[in-house]
């Protein structure tokens, strides 16, 4: 292999391992901001149903 070549391979493999790391960051992310919208929606869908039952009273 020239040095070319190499050069051109270890690039394309660091791309390679770029992308996939990218993406194991993205689906992280889309989790953790995922479970943090569900969990705010149940607060809010909670405090809503306090209230409802705060006024039926």
């Amino acid at each position: 292999m020239t040095k070319t070549e190499t050069v051109s391979t270890v690039l394309s493999d660091m791309e390679a391992e770029g992308l996939r790391l990218t993406g194991n960051i993205n689906r992280n992310v889309d989790r953790i901001v995922g479970t943090n919208l569900l969990a705010w929606e149940r607060r809010l869908q909670n405090a809503y149903e306090n209230e409802e039952d705060k006024n039926a009273d």
